[in-house]
């Protein structure tokens, strides 16, 4: 991989607008979609001022500036169909709650919490994350700092109160995410103690990637992250390996270029050597799984092999223009680079950090167990939500803090343990007493 101390620009030919390529169907499709909810009468009686008012604001400019290209097509045919006030109210809906998903990754996951349930992170899950990276940061390859999560650890608080705002990320993520994103990372055990589940992985190492202290600062500001592009394969032995001192062994390495660019910056006390094996002739055998830029599948896994997943590094450039999801929308057929800062101006919030990889690199995550690789769905949340927060100007995120608090968790809670409870008189009583002082507070 590359590094450098210069600003991290892109390499020749990388993405920096954080849109699909085609920008002209994108912007066609958005003004389709606009005109029908703005001015078509088929939705006359249902448009109210704070409905119009968010669809002149940045918010929905933005978020549907990084909807997936399919589902954004999926929207503008079912705003043209006869299920047209549906999707007029479920795109209102996503708006509205647009904030609150830029806040679960915008928001420093460090800060610390006056409230909710206390969350203890698995030290075994951390260390599995980091024998699978080898103790080095995935992009720089320096020694790691920490294992980060990708959905913040903090989501661990507020399960039942997220979960009410998941369906509303219904036209921005698509159905078959929501469903993924509840039984993933919201799932608890349905008993007194409620209790994270085992099939829960927010706190699993396939929620975590190995990052160098400065990476890590980086992470945690939102100033960049990982595209998901793909998956690899190759035979279980080839590649690259990687000894490390007798606590540390790992199967998972990034990709060779990237070794090579950092094995001399290493300090002297790092017990780690690295070599490079030749890499076997088949290593590329599944360029399908690469370039179909999808999750990795059952009928996809073959025991002899082992499985990368291919991640692109992505700095994100913030509008200038923009200080909110709040503020006026721009014109639709501007092009997102010409709002955005430039290279220096980005670096000035670097100055000091010595190696730091271009935008648009492709890293490599080896891991034994497919299951163990970093998740896709995770990646592809915070890759749609720091695009939003960085197309709206990466205001405070605080300012989209949605106000969870231990009486919304409780009362939540307390709705879903319901029918786990109705045939136990006094656990019965105690939840209807605490529903009656939530509802008719003194």
């Amino acid at each position: 991989m590359d590094v450098t101390n210069e600003p991290p620009e892109s390499i020749l030919c990388a993405r920096i607008d954080y849109v699909d390529g085609d920008l002209t169907e994108r912007q066609r499709l958005i003004k389709s979609v606009l005109d029908v909810c703005k001015s078509d009468p088929g939705l006359d009686g249902m448009r109210f001022k704070d409905d119009l008012k968010l669809l002149e604001q940045a918010v929905c400019w933005c978020t549907l500036m990084v909807m997936d290209i399919k589902q954004l097509r999926h929207l503008n045919e079912r705003i043209h169909s006869n299920d047209q006030a549906g999707c007029y109210l479920n795109l209102i809906d996503s708006l509205r709650h647009a904030g609150e998903l830029v806040y679960w990754f915008g928001r420093d996951p460090t800060k610390p919490w006056d409230q909710g349930r206390i969350v203890i992170r698995n030290e075994a899950e951390k260390n599995k994350a980091i024998m699978r990276d080898q103790g080095l940061c995935v992009t720089t390859h320096s020694p790691a700092d920490e294992a980060c999560h990708i959905v913040p650890l903090w989501t661990l608080k507020w399960h039942y109160t997220m979960k009410t705002t998941l369906i509303s990320w219904m036209t921005l993520l698509g159905p078959y995410t929501v469903a993924y994103v509840k039984n993933s990372f919201m799932s608890q055990d349905r008993n007194r103690e409620n209790r994270v589940a085992e099939s829960n992985i927010v706190d699993k190492c396939c929620n975590m990637i190995c990052l160098s202290g400065q990476m890590r600062r980086c992470w945690e500001k939102g100033l960049f992250t990982f595209e998901p592009v793909g998956y690899c394969r190759r035979n279980k032995g080839a590649g690259e390996v990687s000894e490390l001192s007798s606590m540390l062994s790992s199967t998972s390495i990034s990709d060779s270029t990237a070794t090579t660019a950092h094995t001399n910056s290493m300090p002297s006390t790092q017990e780690a050597t690295v070599k490079a094996r030749t890499p076997d002739v088949n290593d590329d055998e599944a360029s399908d799984l690469f370039n179909e830029g999808r999750r990795l599948q059952k009928s996809d896994i073959d025991v002899g092999k082992e499985y990368g997943i291919v991640l692109r590094v992505r700095w994100l450039l913030k509008t200038t223009t923009l200080s909110s999801l709040m503020d006026s929308a721009p014109p639709l057929d501007i092009d997102p680079q010409d709002l955005q800062e430039s290279w220096e101006e980005l670096y000035e919030e670097l100055e000091g950090f010595s190696v730091l990889p271009k935008n648009g690199e492709v890293i490599r995550i080896w891991a034994q167990y497919p299951q163990e690789l970093p998740n896709w769905t995770a990646l592809e949340l915070r890759w749609t939500a720091l695009r939003i927060h960085c197309l709206s100007g990466r205001a405070n995120p605080e300012i989209y803090n949605p106000g969870y608090n231990d009486a919304d968790e409780q009362f939540t809670i307390d709705m879903a343990d319901y029918y786990c409870v109705k045939d136990d008189k006094v656990a019965l009583e105690e939840l209807l007493a605490r529903t009656d002082a939530y509802m008719c507070p003194d």
